[in-house]
Parts: C-alpha cells; structure tokens; sequence
C-alpha cells in the first residue's frame, strides 16, 4: 500500500458527498426489507414479558418490549406508561426473560422497581390488571433452540418438510432443504438422491 492510501484515513468518507460528486441517488431503504426481516425473532413491540429487576435479581416484574433489533430488546417496566427515563436494553441470549405468569407458578417474588412504587401506590392492582391483559411473549422463543432466533433461520439444511401438490392440494411431498439463503430455500425431494 502506497504512501497516499496509508495517509487516507477512511473515517473521512462520507456516502452523501461520494453520490453528491457522483450525481447518483442512495437506494431507499425500503429495497432492503430483508435485512430488517432477518433481524426478526418472533418478539414484537406491545408483547410482555417478566424479567428481574436490576438492583434485585431475584425479585421480577413485568417489561413491555418496546422495540426489537435481532436479539436485543428495549424493555420498559409496566408502570412507566410513555416514562422512557426508565428503558432498558437487554440480549435476549443472556437476559434472564420468562413469560408472564413464570414468576406465580415457579413461587418468584414479583415487585415494582422503586419508579413504579412512587407512580402507583396500588402497584398490586396494576400487576394483576397487566398479568390478565397481556399479550405474553410465547415460552418458546425465550428457551431452547428458538431463544432470540429469527424463526426462518430456524429452517435449517437437514431440516425434512413437507411441501404441498401443486396440482391436488390432498397430495403432500416430503423435501429436505438443501440450503437457507434469506428464507428462500433449496430443497430436494426425498428419495429422489
């Protein structure tokens, strides 16, 4: 590498004045729906689940997820309303996470965060106002081989399927994928090596 390329120092480059000088357009965003796709776990903004709190690890309360990005999530304690002081992020790999109604049936301690004491003075009420109307996060997205993973990844060469007749919907093949590339799969029939 030449003196003039070491001394170019590539945190200079910027995208907008390179296309600027080019006379060329950025392609929108929305072209790359994949990308946003393959960063999806199956967990959705609105979905609830209960987590421990920071300062006391064994005790849990409820989070709403509030935005995903792959396997991270921005929680925010149930109580906070549209609080954002509060918010969270956590790795769905390593999180301590469970679907609402784990910390009931496995006899766990559940109590607000400080924040929520302060806001609601009958913070029991609100937990069983949140633990009947809920949408819970699914058990099997947060253990096992689904945990923080996006559900096409799941489909894994090796993996048999069954694929429906094209021409008589009562007729089913069984394939073994071949390959997953973005969720377009390469299959092959069985029995047919």
């Amino acid at each position: 590498m030449g003196d003039e390329a070491s001394a170019h120092d590539d945190s200079d480059f910027s995208w907008e004045d390179y296309l600027e000088e080019n006379g060329a357009s950025a392609v929108p965003h929305h072209a790359f729906k994949h990308v946003d796709q393959s960063l999806q776990t199956g967990l959705s903004p609105g979905m609830k689940l209960e987590v421990p709190l920071r300062d006391q690890p064994d005790t849990y309360w409820v989070a709403t997820i509030i935005t995903t990005c792959g396997q991270l999530l921005l929680l925010r304690y149930e109580g906070f309303q549209d609080d954002r002081r509060a918010d969270f992020w956590c790795d769905i790999m390593t999180a301590d996470l469970h679907p609402i109604g784990w910390s009931r049936q496995q006899g766990r301690t559940m109590k607000p965060p400080e924040g929520v004491r302060e806001k609601h003075e009958d913070w029991e009420a609100l937990l069983e106002k949140t633990l009947f109307e809920s949408c819970s996060v699914p058990g099997n997205l947060l253990k096992g081989p689904h945990r923080g993973k996006n559900p096409l990844d799941l489909l894994a060469p090796g993996t048999s399927v069954e694929l429906q007749d094209r021409g008589d919907a009562r007729a089913a093949w069984v394939a073994v994928i071949e390959e997953n590339v973005g969720g377009r799969l390469h299959l092959r029939y069985t029995g047919t090596e």
